[in-house]
């Protein structure tokens, strides 16, 4: 068996092999195992069959250098682009973060803006308290100034009072229902769009709800697809009929959301329509990346 030969004066070279310790990624152990071996028979450095003077033949060694800065060099190339990935997939995730945190401070914005709205409906109820109370101070002023024959006096103040009773029971009670549909439906809706993007807001004044999903596009997450129902007058089986208004960007096939309309108003399953428009939306996306991608080909 040939031995290592090594020449007077030198050191004795160590196998490559540790330039791939134990720091080497794991990613890259398929890489670092085509790095070669260095361990060469003695022949190969020096010739000693005989002849009076060494014969060196580094042809193999230069092969098998060669061989071995290829796999550095793919070592290196693979290490940086699994940097540049981890890189931008960080870069996306801040951007997402950023987004939401956003989305968050809007929505909590419009929250503060809706109390303070709230806040003065009660200091102008409050006002309008105060107001019907002087009103009944002064009554009951001319009704001891008056005398006990006034009965119709004492009749209208009764009916006054009543009256605030009322009035000031239905404020109460429209003030409870306030809170109550905040804490019973705020929380539920703010999970709902976090979880999936969808925004439900309504205008009383025309009688309407606007659905806004978002979260659709990965390379635009804040796009909106919007689609708005009314609530006719018109009775169907005893129950008023929805109607579609609007729908941005436009499905690919608009027979299916007036299907979709048909089968809400026929079981009033709010939701399961929320459901079948987010997919029909994401089927339209699709399609229109589908179109461009084609495009650009």
């Amino acid at each position: 068996m040939a031995k290592r030969v090594s020449m007077p004066g030198t050191t004795p070279r160590r196998s490559t092999h540790t330039l791939l310790s134990a720091s080497t990624p794991r990613s890259h152990v398929a890489s670092s195992a085509v790095v070669p071996s260095y361990e060469l028979p003695a022949h190969a450095l020096l010739d000693v069959g005989g002849a009076s003077a060494p014969s060196l033949d580094f042809g193999a060694l230069s092969a098998r250098m060669r061989a071995f800065g290829l796999a550095l060099e793919r070592f290196v190339a693979d290490s940086c682009a699994d940097w540049d990935a981890e890189r931008d997939e960080t870069q996306r995730a801040r951007a997402a973060a950023a987004a939401q945190r956003s989305e968050r401070e809007r929505g909590i914005d419009e929250a503060k803006e809706s109390q303070k709205d709230f806040y003065a409906t009660i200091a102008a109820e409050r006002q309008a308290d105060a107001t019907a109370r002087e009103a009944l101070l002064e009554l009951e002023r001319r009704l001891v100034t008056l005398s006990a024959s006034t009965s119709s006096a004492s009749k209208d103040l009764a009916d006054v009072r009543a009256k605030l009773a009322v009035q000031q029971a239905q404020r109460s009670a429209d003030r409870d229902a306030i809170h109550a549909r905040q804490s019973e439906h705020g929380d539920e809706l703010a999970k709902l769009e976090d979880l999936t993007g969808l925004r439900i807001s309504g205008a009383k004044e025309s009688n309407s709800f606007a659905f806004a999903w978002t979260l659709l596009d990965e390379a635009e997450p804040m796009r909106q697809f919007c689609a708005t129902l009314v609530i006719s007058d018109t009775k169907q089986r005893g129950k008023n009929v929805y109607l579609l208004k609007a729908i941005a960007p436009p499905l690919r096939d608009a027979e299916r959301a007036a299907q979709y309309v048909a089968e809400l108003n026929r079981t009033r399953d709010l939701y399961g329509w929320a459901r079948k428009m987010r997919a029909a939306f994401v089927e339209t996306l699709a399609e229109e990346k589908a179109r461009k991608a084609a495009g650009a080909v």
